[in-house]
């Protein structure tokens, strides 16, 4: 397996991606994407993760215990369920924080 091969501002292809600013390679990051359009992205992918775990969470946990998500809830004391979701959230901008400034 070699180098991937990268495209020049010039058009030429070839396989060495370290000189200077003017090369596309496959696989890397563009950086020229606004600062919100990330951010943005970061929340989504933040957000799906969270109705992935809850679809889990309820899903599986739920059948297992055999409780309704309404009977689920309800079972919760103030101080764990309060903490639980403020967890949620924590979890769901978790990639907005651990973003590389």
């Amino acid at each position: 397996m070699g180098r991937p091969a990268c495209r020049h501002e010039d058009g030429r292809i070839d396989g060495n991606a370290h000189h200077a600013r003017g090369h596309h390679c496959g696989g890397s990051l563009d950086n020229s994407a606004p600062h919100s359009v990330a951010r943005a992205v970061r929340l989504g992918m933040g957000c799906i993760a969270l109705v992935l775990m809850l679809v889990a969470e309820f899903g599986f946990v739920l059948w297992i215990r055999g409780l309704s998500i309404r009977d689920y809830l309800a079972t919760r004391d103030p101080v764990s369920g309060t903490v639980y979701y403020a967890m949620l959230v924590v979890f769901a901008i978790m990639p907005l924080l651990v973003a590389k400034k």
